[in-house]
């Protein structure tokens, strides 16, 4: 049985979409989807609207 390595940086990927897709429910849940922008899922996510 191999054991599946993932590099931190693939972790640090995997991690802040997690946290980005959980902000966009929270956000969409409570404003509606057409009414959420993506300023509105980066604060909420605590994220630059860049990144």
């Amino acid at each position: 049985m191999e054991i599946e390595r993932i590099s931190r940086k693939e972790r640090e990927y995997l991690a802040h979409r997690e946290e980005i897709l959980s902000a966009a429910e929270k956000v969409f849940a409570a404003k509606g989807f057409f009414s959420t922008t993506m300023s509105d899922i980066a604060r909420e996510a605590e994220f630059g609207t860049g990144s």
